[in-house]
This record gives structure tokens, C-alpha cells and sequence, in this order.
């Protein structure tokens, strides 16, 4: 089974995933990564927010699997811990992208497109999001 399929049964109909490869120390640091991720495609505030918490389950992208792709030793130096790289996927409501295209491009990149050690990797859209003519003709 491809990896970057979601099954059938898996998949809910409200929400489009994106794949990040990231730079981390760690797991736990990459799961760190991942939830400022999700905050700063979505609400762009800190998750101790009061306004976040109060629309963080129908708004904000949810961490769905971190997954260990392998040691990136090339840019170890002596000043830095050295990183792996990990891919994450994170599931994010498809009201965050609206029914415009540059709205659905600033979920998938916004601000941590700027950020050293995150990538997109892969995106997998929603039925929803497939059949919405709008953004995808």
C-alpha cells in the first residue's frame, strides 16, 4: 500500500493532510515541531491561548503520525546537536482553506514555508476539497 494513500475507511471527509519532512534532535523535539505547525498554518497563536483552546478541535491541524526517516549527519558540526529527519503528517480542517486556492496554498506553506528544517513533502486532498471546482477546476 502506498504510504501517502489514505484508506477508504481512514479517510473523514472534513479534513486534507499534508506531509512535512522535518529536522529534529528527536522524536519528542519533532512532535514539538509538528504542534507549532499546527498552530501557525491555522490560528497563528500560541496553543495556551484562551481563543485558541476555545476552537482548537474544529479549527486547528491535528498531528496524525510521526514516522523516523533516518540520521541527517551531513550537517552535524561540533556547535549543534546533530538532527533526523522525520516525516509528519498532519490532518487539517478543510475550513481552514476556505474555497480559495491562495488561501488552501497559504495552509500548506504560510510561515513554515520561512522556517529551516520543514518541507512540504506531500498533500493529500480530501473528497470535498477534490470536488470543490472553485479551487481546483
Amino acid at each position: 500500500m502506498n504510504p501517502n494513500i489514505i484508506p477508504d475507511n481512514l479517510q473523514h471527509p472534513e479534513r486534507f493532510w499534508v506531509d512535512y519532512v522535518i529536522e529534529a534532535t528527536s522524536k519528542d523535539h519533532a512532535s514539538q515541531i509538528a504542534r507549532e505547525i499546527c498552530l501557525e498554518q491555522t490560528v497563528e497563536l500560541p496553543g495556551t491561548t484562551q481563543a485558541v483552546r476555545s476552537v482548537e478541535a474544529y479549527t486547528v491541524g491535528t498531528l496524525e503520525r510521526i514516522e523516523f526517516l533516518g540520521s541527517n549527519h551531513n550537517k552535524h558540526n561540533h556547535h549543534h546537536p546533530p538532527h533526523s529527519l522525520y516525516r509528519v503528517c498532519i490532518a487539517y480542517p478543510n475550513d481552514t482553506a476556505g474555497d480559495e486556492l491562495p488561501q488552501f496554498l497559504n495552509v500548506l506553506f504560510g510561515n513554515t514555508s520561512l522556517k529551516r528544517g520543514v518541507a512540504v513533502e506531500d498533500v493529500t486532498l480530501s473528497r470535498h476539497l477534490m470536488q470543490n471546482s472553485t479551487m481546483f477546476p
